[in-house]
């Protein structure tokens, strides 16, 4: 929920509308910008920058389409936030671009494996192989990866409504989509969706 005002933010307060696990934060004026890191006692060993390209209609949702990209100034701040912390193993940080200060400000950092990790893969960086790698102390170099256009399922299917000539673009939607490891290996996807219509259902009627 965005307040353009502090009277409006005041006015939900008093209202008793606000729960105490709630946060309160400074809305940010600019785009957002993901980054997918391995680390070893604060070193980056991978890394995969992205924006998004296509967004989900629900705005605190995953992205449907994500853009590779690199940035020397934004890999420099996590770079350095990395260190401070020691950080060891995967981490996904969220970060926005300032529009008035015009530099990147981290928002949260996910100490996970991320959505799109699927999207990292297809650029050229297998984080779970060099997670694995880094875990039993073999050395390897930093992976470069491609700074291509990505899609999951979702974002494909919305992409098929606007062109439906992809349909029978195999090797675009092999080289770039989620597709290729639904085919490979659909249970996680049937896993994943079975919980999210359970979830639905037993919301409607508790």
């Amino acid at each position: 929920m965005l307040f353009k005002k502090v009277e409006e933010l005041k006015a939900y307060v008093s209202k008793d509308k606000f729960n105490p696990n709630q946060l309160i934060q400074e809305y940010i004026n600019g785009f957002d910008v993901g980054c997918s890191l391995l680390c070893k006692s604060g070193e980056i060993l991978a890394c995969t920058m992205q924006k998004a390209s296509m967004l989900n209609n629900n705005p605190f949702r995953p992205w449907l389409g994500i853009q590779f990209l690199y940035n020397e100034e934004l890999f420099n701040i996590v770079e350095n936030l990395m260190r401070s912390l020691n950080w060891n193993g995967v981490a996904h940080i969220d970060l926005k671009f300032d529009k008035k200060s015009n530099t990147f400000k981290v928002i949260e950092i996910n100490p996970r494996f991320w959505g799109s990790l699927e999207g990292s893969m297809i650029a050229g960086v297998n984080f779970p192989y060099l997670y694995c790698l880094a875990s039993l102390d073999e050395k390897f170099d930093t992976p470069d990866y491609e700074k291509l256009e990505y899609f999951n399922l979702k974002g494909l299917g919305k992409k098929i409504k606007i062109n439906k000539r992809l349909l029978f673009n195999w090797k675009y939607m092999n080289n770039y989509t989620q597709l290729r490891y639904v085919v490979k290996n659909p249970i996680p996807v049937v896993i994943k969706y079975t919980v999210f219509f359970k979830t639905i259902v037993r919301s409607r009627f508790s």
